[in-house]
């Protein structure tokens, strides 16, 4: 017997979720799952083909994933290719899809907030607490650039300063760096 009916969900801003409060047997939530993407993707995807978006921002208690278990954490995933995203549980795209699988590419972390390339793994340093990947991210999202000569990340005086002080020269016809870390041009 055929679960789906296309009648129990709803597409709110391109967001697929599940409007019927009937639950379905345990041992059939994975296949509603599985048609449900493949109806409204009108594909059999690969995990590859969704990113994780985040979390739920909405505070409504207990929500319904789109294969009808019930969630009090949910969260949103984009198909690539079709723009269109879901309301559903981790659990239940881990078991569509497979923990070993989804663990290993990261699925359900967050990109980094900086660069958007790169997965925030863990939580263990203060800059990954706040959203980057890296040190390097979090720095440059503070101001901080690379010297034009040695790659070092430093914090410009001025918008038009490109060299750290390490690489500045200090007896050139630019100037020197005092001892307030500014830059004072020679005057010609």
């Amino acid at each position: 017997m055929n679960e789906f009916d296309e009648e129990d969900y709803a597409i709110i801003d391109d967001l697929v979720i599940r409007t019927s409060n009937f639950s379905v047997r345990q041992r059939d939530k994975r296949k509603l799952l599985k048609d449900a993407i493949n109806h409204f993707t009108e594909t059999e995807p690969l995990l590859t083909d969704f990113e994780f978006c985040g979390e739920c921002d909405e505070d409504e208690g207990e929500v319904i994933c789109i294969c009808s278990q019930k969630i009090f954490k949910p969260y949103i995933i984009k198909h690539k290719d079709s723009s269109l995203k879901f309301r559903i549980g981790s659990t239940c795209f881990l078991n569509l899809y497979g923990k070993a699988e989804c663990d290993n590419i990261h699925f359900f972390k967050n990109n980094c907030i900086y660069c958007k390339k790169n997965k925030v793994i863990s939580r263990r340093n203060k800059y990954e607490k706040e959203g980057f990947c890296s040190e390097i991210c979090c720095k440059k999202n503070k101001g901080f650039i690379n010297c034009s000569t040695c790659k070092r990340l430093f914090k410009p005086y001025l918008k038009h300063h490109k060299l750290c002080r390490y690489c500045f020269n200090f007896k050139s016809n630019y100037g020197f760096i005092n001892n307030n870390n500014k830059y004072i041009f020679h005057n010609h």
